[in-house]
């Protein structure tokens, strides 16, 4: 199960989108920079793929956003989610029903640990 770490209001605000989305992150604790392998995680970016689906993001997401008054319409991954030049920061990109004003959120989140 997937638990909401933190969550950021003012994400990158100099790259405030005008799509009306919030960017999820969830700590992989495979990925090989985690481990201190900086040449690894370079191949990491390249070669991931997606490791939960989209209703578990939706699932851990939905509860935070309906209390900020945001309804989910859509969840899809990006491996260009929070940045546009490479696939350094992986993520789900949530699209929320109209009347947000696009600025961009993000929610990290992580598995619990059991």
């Amino acid at each position: 199960m997937l638990t909401v770490r933190t969550i950021s209001d003012k994400y990158n605000e100099q790259y405030k989108r005008k799509r009306k989305e919030i960017v999820v992150f969830v700590k992989d604790p495979e990925r090989p920079l985690s481990k201190g392998n900086l040449v690894g995680d370079f191949i990491w970016r390249r070669v991931h793929k997606k490791k939960y689906s989209n209703e578990e993001i939706l699932d851990a997401v939905e509860p935070v956003l309906a209390s900020k008054g945001l309804g989910v319409t859509k969840v899809r991954y990006d491996k260009y989610a929070g940045c546009s030049i490479c696939p350094c920061s992986p993520g789900y990109i949530v699209t929320v029903e109209p009347g947000y004003d696009g600025g961009k959120i993000a929610i990290w989140l992580e598995e619990d640990s059991k």
